[in-house]
């Protein structure tokens, strides 16, 4: 599927809001995931995160989940398997930038056409 890597986050109110993709699934199921985008005729890997398993906050309006692993999975070719069962939140990595004087601005990631990111997100047992 296609989808505007670059537009996935963005700052609102002094908070970062993320797009990104909701999968179900539990320590013995694996996702396969790619993630690009082209410059020119090179393939440029992208980055996702995955929070989870995904609770419901203390008021139920809001909701939360821990980065699983240790830091944004580099996915060319990636098998990620939940560590437990239950709801994960999948989405590009955005790194931010914090000035001196405390203003926030996510990074940007130069070269490819991110508008036209392309993922793939397959299940390969379970």
């Amino acid at each position: 599927m296609k989808f505007d890597y670059a537009a996935s986050a963005q700052l609102q109110g002094g908070r970062v809001t993320q797009q990104g993709w909701m999968i179900q699934g539990g320590n013995t199921q694996k996702f396969q995931f790619k993630v690009w985008a082209q410059d020119g005729n090179v393939i440029v890997p992208l980055q996702l995160v995955v929070y989870g398993p995904i609770e419901l906050g203390p008021s139920g309006n809001d909701c939360f989940g821990t980065l699983v692993g240790s830091g944004p999975m580099a996915i060319t070719d990636t098998v990620f398997g939940p560590p437990t069962w239950g709801q994960y939140f999948v989405t590009a990595y955005h790194p931010l930038e914090v000035q001196t004087n405390g203003t926030v601005s996510i990074q940007s990631v130069g070269g490819a056409d991110l508008s036209q990111a392309q993922l793939s997100m397959d299940p390969i047992g379970d």
